[in-house]
């Protein structure tokens, strides 16, 4: 087994998930560990963590650190070099400067294993939102990912937000009429409409509990209110323009595979119809189609790929079927 194993790691922000496997595939063991992410636990705490994902499951597979020959750590941030440069420092140190790592952030992973290849695009609309385009070659394209204050658009939570700013709106009959205040003050456990704006700009807010409301624009939608209606519109039309941004910098991808994740995509139906309208309409030759596998496939695929890189193991033309 000597240099004949690769591992992935996925690192969310409260459990972290590590698979190794064969360089042929074959999968010898999955763990969970504690968060990874180095936006929820300090840089300390998550090299901790993955010395200790890392040899947990070594120790179950029955191999040893020297046996690895390369890995991939996907998590938010890392594709930012200052963090990119602190991991790299870390497995160095770890596994020896001859081992290959990918540092991808966590879209990354999550669009290589949903499509089974190395080249596509992955829309994400959950808390936040993003879009990604990948080439063969490892050539990224970013659309979104801003965070809240920036950005998010067509996320649960610009949803919410939206919801809110615009029922406000229309209570002073500028915007259009809606039923939704009400079920928004209830979920919030406020009684006045002004209760919100202290809610919404104090420094403590609460980035998921606002988009954990999301669930009521969609009802209200399914129901016929023209502004919750208007608001998921535009959600979609947010979330198509991501796709679009990909391709306008990756000409390339015009006609690759497209995978979408995220909360918004999978309980809102109203965005759903009408992403998939935009993209039939704007982007014919684009292929939307579900998820293959998982984030944590996707980071085994690019781990292998790190390692046909150094020239030791012939490379797999960028394609699995998991």
């Amino acid at each position: 087994m000597k240099h004949d194993i690769v591992f992935g790691i996925d690192g969310g922000g409260t459990r972290s998930r590590i698979a190794v496997a064969t360089l042929s595939g074959d999968i010898l063991c999955r763990l969970e560990g504690a968060s990874t992410n180095m936006y929820a636990s300090s840089h300390e705490q998550v090299e901790r963590v993955l010395t200790e994902l890392l040899s947990d499951a070594c120790a179950k597979c029955g191999c040893a650190l020297s046996d690895i020959a390369g890995g991939c750590l996907g998590s938010a941030g890392l594709s930012r070099p200052n963090e990119r440069k602190k991991f790299s420092a870390f497995f160095s140190q770890l596994l020896g400067s001859d081992v290959p790592v990918a540092l991808c952030n966590d879209a990354e992973i999550l669009l290589v294993g949903g499509i089974g290849k190395l080249e596509g695009i992955c829309v994400i609309a959950g808390t936040g939102s993003i879009a990604l385009g990948r080439l063969v070659d490892g050539t990224l394209a970013r659309a979104g990912g801003l965070g809240w204050r920036l950005g998010d658009e067509g996320s649960a939570w610009w949803i919410v937000q939206q919801a809110v700013c615009r029922s406000l709106r229309s209570e002073e009959r500028r915007d259009y009429p809606t039923g939704l205040l009400t079920p928004l003050l209830g979920h919030f456990g406020l009684c006045e409409a002004w209760e919100l704006v202290p809610l919404f700009n104090g420094d403590s807010l609460d980035k998921g509990r606002i988009a954990s409301a999301a669930p009521l624009v969609t009802i209200a939608a399914q129901d016929g209110d023209p502004l919750a209606l208007d608001i998921l519109h535009r959600a979609a039309d947010e979330l198509y323009g991501l796709v679009a941004s990909i391709v306008r910098q990756l000409p390339e991808l015009g006609s690759s595979r497209l995978v979408n994740a995220g909360g918004v995509f999978e309980h809102d139906d109203v965005v759903s119809v009408r992403f998939e309208a935009q993209l039939r309409k704007h982007l014919p030759q684009v292929i939307h189609e579900p998820a293959e596998g998982s984030a944590l496939d996707g980071a085994l695929l690019l781990a292998e790929d790190a390692v046909a890189a150094t020239g030791r193991i012939d490379a797999r033309n960028g394609d699995r079927s998991f």
